[in-house]
């Protein structure tokens, strides 16, 4: 969450996407998601980009996101170039590409327990 104009405050967007490459194509696919990272990066609203390679499962990639908004995490994933690099990733993968969107808990809530 960031404060905005008059006090306000907006719900950042954290995005987890999943990739699981094909056996044999962890490589290319390491690659893609190097330039999907770097165009997420530099698209108007993202606030962090980074990208993760599964310790124990290499085929196992994630770009973890944040985005000042939903719309311009939307905005960003229509950009030509990021939808021919989806398109292209995805003939890479054992498994349909995964999109987990989040918000953060508030503060007071993220240090309760027993709920």
């Amino acid at each position: 969450m960031k404060k905005v104009e008059g006090g306000e405050v907006a719900e950042s967007l954290h995005v987890i996407t999943v990739f699981e490459s094909m056996p044999g194509r962890t490589a290319e696919a390491l690659t893609l998601a190097r330039q999907i990272g770097h165009r997420l990066s530099t698209s108007p609203g993202a606030l962090q980009v980074q990208l993760l390679q599964g310790l124990h499962q290499p085929d196992h990639l994630e770009v973890i996101s944040t985005w000042e908004s939903a719309d311009a995490y939307e905005r960003a994933w229509q950009s030509p170039g990021l939808v021919a690099a989806r398109r292209e990733m995805e003939q890479l993968l054992a498994s349909p590409i995964d999109d987990r969107l989040h918000h953060a808990m508030p503060e007071s809530a993220a240090g309760r327990s027993g709920d």
